[in-house]
């Protein structure tokens, strides 16, 4: 009896010490999983650290390089002050221009302005001058003064590599030559290329005399014609405008844009034409006077001169953020507004404003029977604002610009800028749930804990859900979301991939929408929305002017973030946050003032600060996150600052509702109630602010699933920021990119505060540049 009882306690002891040595093995591994990613955290730390080292280092060389430069300049600025001039004779010629026999070339560098007279000119000496005005550093004039100038096809090229700002103030009279021969198929007579910010005023005029050559435009009836010279053509062109200009007797087009963005013409000459061949986004068109003009405004991308097009096939090229603004006078043709745009990819964002067309003449109208005609009620959803035209008077718009209310159907794509391999590269979710040698279907204590946090979010959803008035039986269905996704979170504790697990916080969030959308809530959130926009609304003008009146550039910098970190605080997909807003309200102001003092948990500012000081970037994509002060005054005084310093905007806002995420359509909307009669953000230009649609619709963001729009927008950005925990923190917190990355935004779960060794709302601060 005693040798059995003894073989079954040595059975009972061999058992015990093999669980405990799986259990010890097992913790073991765990152990050196956690350290090595403890180990991965502490590499990138020290990476960043080595990096910001490097780059103080590289700028510090790079500031006494600048400073040597700067001093041989002015060296040199004091040697070419001596002046150059010769003698002149005027002679008129048979076209009534000036002949050239000898010429005046007087060229004097003061104050960094160019000023080129002659009283007799040709090309040549046009295209001196402004090899001259294109070497030379800072801010530039280029003056061509009054007289009448005789010049044949030029071209004005860069990059101006030096230039900060560059005007050219035409205000002579500039002939074109009549020798077609001088120009090639489709050139421009003035032509100006790979320029960034480039400002044509001065109010001369461009007389392309154009009566000898129009009888030689055979293009409406022959495909392979050589086409005729356009007046000012402009090539790669990025935030360029063109302010009282006059454009005489073209003798083919006036005006011709290729691969151009921010483009703008204001108080300009004839008719509107939007013939495409390449990409065109970010275009104004202001204050036209038209007078008898035939198609005043046209966007017509089924327009193809070259021999090489083909006229089945759709335009590749997506047109958007187009405006027309301040257009009246009179149209010879009965179709006004034609907007014909391609099948493949539809206009986005044309906008139409204070446009008043009256018909000139009572000639009929060509063949338009591949238009759509609209009502002037239709158009005005367009943006727009004609009153009374005469009955004559058509709009036209092509069936294939697309309505604001219609949901992005396109392939979703990667986001462009990730660090490729995006697979060995990329991972969305920041903290990781379970690891690899965690039981698939034992649910791990970290996806408990997670799962608990969208259980305690429940109850605010169903109240929400409950008092949605667009939904029949409100009441009945919410309780029913209540029941689906607990039952669903249930089952997660029971078997993580009970319903495609393992769960993250991409998947809880998905499957928290998709139980609410299939019981027909589509925005339960909207009401608290519409009223928190308009409280921030209320506030933006002074918010701007308390941030205007700081003169620090750095500590103006600070204040702008901080009013993020305290508008972020409204996010109502946080049980807490949800509990405190019902009950208390939330003051931005007061959040301002009660952020956790520095250093943050993950605090960047300095770095950031540095590289904001020195150069500003030239695009910036910026992932928004909530409604009201969130995105009204935290997100667009920040945007603001960045167009003061010239930079290009892009706001990427959700596809669809999701908690009380600002939608695209919603931030279309907002902007239009901030800005002004002239399309500015209390004193600020709106050309270089763009909106996108994001292709998202959760309070988080995979990457790798962005729309083919902002995929469009973001290749040549040059910094991303993601703002909130839920694009910035929960997810992506850690993504690489190819350009410089900020994520931004304030930890408002006690989970997250814990994984990153901070404070419940504590703030994050993640700043990563890469060297060029």
């Amino acid at each position: 009896m005693s040798l059995r009882i003894k073989a079954v306690v040595d059975k009972f002891v061999e058992e015990l010490k093999e669980a405990l040595d799986a259990d010890i093995q097992d913790r073991i591994m765990k152990e050196r999983e956690m350290q090595s990613y403890i180990e991965e955290r502490e590499r990138e730390v020290a990476e960043r650290e080595a990096a910001w080292k490097a780059e103080l280092s590289r700028r510090e060389a790079e500031i006494a390089r600048q400073e040597a430069r700067l001093k041989m300049e002015k060296e040199n600025l004091e040697k070419e002050k001596s002046v150059l001039m010769g003698t002149a004779s005027n002679q008129d010629n048979q076209d009534g221009a000036l002949e050239i026999t000898n010429r005046l070339h007087f060229l004097s560098i003061s104050d960094c302005e160019f000023k080129a007279k002659y009283s007799s000119i040709h090309e040549s000496a046009f295209s001196e001058t402004w090899r001259m005005a294109c070497g030379s550093a800072g801010v530039v004039t280029f003056l061509i003064p009054k007289g009448t100038y005789l010049v044949g096809p030029v071209k004005f090229s860069g990059p101006c590599k030096n230039v900060s700002s560059l005007t050219v103030k035409m205000k002579g009279y500039l002939k074109a030559s009549t020798d077609l021969s001088k120009y090639g198929s489709g050139a421009g007579w003035v032509e100006f290329r790979w320029m960034e910010g480039l400002t044509l005023t001065g109010g001369g005029t461009f007389d392309g005399r154009g009566a000898e050559a129009w009888p030689f435009n055979n293009c409406l009836d022959d495909h392979n014609c050589n086409l005729l010279p356009t007046n000012l053509k402009f090539v790669a062109m990025n935030n360029t405008v063109v302010r009282r200009i006059t454009s005489l007797n073209s003798k083919f087009f006036h005006l011709a844009l290729v691969q151009c963005k921010g483009f703008r013409v204001l108080e300009a000459w004839e008719d509107i034409k939007m013939k495409e061949i390449s990409s065109a986004t970010n275009m104004t068109f202001k204050n036209f006077a038209m007078n008898n003009v035939s198609n005043p405004i046209i966007i017509d991308q089924s327009y193809c001169p070259f021999r090489s097009c083909s006229f089945k096939a759709p335009s590749l090229v997506k047109l958007s953020d187009i405006y027309f603004k301040n257009i009246k006078g009179t149209s010879s043709s009965k179709v006004a507004v034609a907007l014909e745009c391609s099948k493949g990819f539809p206009c986005q964002n044309v906008n139409l404003e204070n446009v008043h067309l009256l018909l000139s003449s009572e000639d009929e109208t060509k063949d338009q029977s591949e238009i759509l005609y609209l009502s002037y009620r239709v158009i005005s959803n367009f943006g727009c604002l004609c009153e009374e035209p005469r009955e004559a008077t058509k709009i036209a718009v092509a069936s294939h610009l697309s309505s604001p209310e219609m949901e992005s159907a396109s392939e979703l794509v990667p986001f462009p800028l990730l660090l490729t391999p995006i697979e060995s590269n990329y991972r969305a979710c920041t903290i990781p749930y379970r690891f690899p040698s965690d039981n698939p279907r034992k649910p791990t204590p970290i996806e408990l804990s997670w799962i608990d946090v969208f259980y305690n979010s429940i109850p605010s959803f169903k109240e929400r859900a409950a008092s949605d008035p667009t939904v029949p039986d409100a009441e009945a269905k919410a309780e029913k979301f209540a029941q689906r996704y607990a039952q669903i979170l249930d089952d997660m504790k029971k078997d993580p991939e009970s319903h495609g697990g393992p769960p993250d916080c991409i998947l809880l969030c998905r499957l928290r929408e998709q139980v609410l959308r299939e019981l027909g809530f589509r925005d339960i959130f909207k009401r608290v929305k519409d009223e928190e926009n308009a409280k921030a609304i209320s506030l933006f003008a002074e918010v701007i002017r308390l941030n205007d009146a700081i003169e620090d550039d750095n500590k103006r910098l600070e204040n702008l973030v901080k009013g993020i970190f305290a508008g972020n605080i409204f996010d109502l997909g946080s049980a807490q946050l949800a509990e405190v807003f019902s009950r208390d309200g939330m003051s931005f102001l007061a959040s301002c003032q009660n952020l956790v003092p520095r250093p943050w948990v993950i605090d960047d500012l300095d770095t950031f600060k540095l590289r904001w000081s020195k150069k500003s970037w030239k695009k910036v994509i910026m992932f928004v996150d909530n409604s009201g002060a969130d995105i009204i005054l935290g997100i667009l005084p920040f945007a603001r600052e960045l167009l003061r310093r010239g930079t290009q905007v892009v706001l990427a806002a959700n596809d669809l509702p999701s908690i009380n995420d600002v939608t695209y359509h919603e931030l279309i909307e907002i902007l239009s109630q901030l800005k002004d009669d002239r399309g500015e953000l209390v004193g600020v230009n709106t050309a270089n602010l763009l909106i996108a649609n994001s292709g998202n619709d959760l309070p988080v963001i995979d990457l790798t699933q962005v729309s083919q729009e902002l995929s469009y927008l973001s290749t040549d950005a040059d910094l991303v920021i993601l703002e909130g925990m839920g694009r910035g923190i929960e997810t992506n917190l850690y993504a690489r990119f190819k350009c410089d990355s900020l994520k931004i935004g304030m930890v408002k779960h006690l989970e997250v505060a814990q994984f990153l060794g901070g404070r419940l709302y504590d703030c994050v601060f993640k700043y990563n540049e890469v060297s060029s």
